[in-house]
């Protein structure tokens, strides 16, 4: 798993830092889909606390492409160059926001 840090970055470079902070605490990981039968799709696997996830996944799909194509832009080696950005798989991690938010104080 790979943290977002560049992607965060991209995202504030281009004055979407709404969404830079949604993803602040995720992870990512690409992943290959099985979208019907033997056809298969790369995909970024983001997985964030659960607050943060169901922020994500009430995203237009505009902005969730968004988040898509600053992962791919930040990290170009781990998906083929000229496609278009993968799709965007959301996944729930087991930490809380309050441990999250609690580093952050201490």
């Amino acid at each position: 798993m790979s943290d977002t840090t560049q992607a965060i970055r991209f995202l504030h470079d281009i004055d979407r830092s709404d969404l830079a902070a949604l993803i602040r605490h995720s992870t990512y990981e690409y992943v290959i889909e099985d979208v019907w039968g033997d056809v298969s799709v790369s995909a970024i696997e983001l997985t964030s606390p659960k607050v943060f996830g169901e922020a994500i996944e009430g995203l237009p799909d505009l902005d969730q492409k968004r988040i898509a194509e600053a992962i791919q832009a930040s990290d170009p080696s781990a998906s083929p160059s000229g496609s278009a950005a993968p799709r965007l798989i959301l996944k729930t991690s087991a930490t809380q926001v309050s441990d999250v938010l609690l580093a952050e104080v201490v």
